[in-house]
């Protein structure tokens, strides 16, 4: 059952790591399993950061949180 919380003053922020894999030749939204269409604005956006991806076929997102290169996920 939903609980209300009432008037909300503060947030905490929490951090949470997600392994998404790119093509190493074109690592853009495009291929990215987090990207969302949105059919009533004909658009699409990240599903991570709620970014509106104007050009996702060529670039990331200018809010996109991925870091490459993390030690103990090279490509082996």
């Amino acid at each position: 059952m939903w609980e209300s919380l009432g008037e909300c003053s503060s947030y905490i922020v929490g951090k949470a790591m997600v392994i998404i894999p790119l093509p190493e030749k074109k690592p853009v939204c495009q291929y990215c399993p987090q990207i969302r269409y949105q059919q009533a604005y004909d658009r699409h956006h990240c599903g991570l950061t709620s970014e509106w991806l104007m050009d996702y076929k060529r670039e990331r997102g200018r809010e996109c949180p991925l870091i490459f290169n993390i030690e103990g996920l090279e490509k082996e």
